[in-house]
């Protein structure tokens, strides 16, 4: 692989992971806020099965063994250029997207599915876009 292939793949592995990380944060510093519970508030237990697959997806993706910064099909240089840019660009756009989400939400945002008393429906920033579950 020639320098310059090897530096949009070291700078898309970089940009992905450290959109992981951030992605990451966004749900420990919105966990740290304790969401109101209140007796009359319904939880949807098979929520979690969600959060399950997306840990199996992670597995996957990180057992498929190859070599490092290599394409999974040689395209040609200018292919693999328009992916790596678009892998990072969705990278940071889903990171950006999650965090307005749940600033949306503000303290009805939860990890599991729920609805408490006095719960409305957001219809605002993100969710002007996307279904509000």
């Amino acid at each position: 692989m020639n320098l310059h292939l090897e530096f949009w793949s070291t700078l898309t592995f970089g940009v992905v992971m450290a959109s992981w990380f951030v992605f990451v944060a966004v749900f420990l510093v919105f966990l740290r806020q304790k969401p109101p519970s209140a007796p009359d508030s319904k939880r949807e237990p098979t929520s979690i099965i969600g959060i399950a697959l997306q840990g199996v997806g992670y597995a996957v993706v990180w057992s498929v063994h190859r070599p490092g910064f290599t394409p999974i099909f040689a395209l040609g240089k200018s292919f693999e250029i328009a992916a790596a840019l678009l892998a990072m660009a969705v990278a940071i756009g889903s990171v950006w997207f999650v965090s307005a989400a749940v600033r949306t939400l503000g303290t009805q945002w939860s990890l599991a599915a729920r609805v408490l008393e006095g719960h409305k429906l957001i219809i605002s920033g993100p969710y002007n876009v996307v279904r509000n579950p």
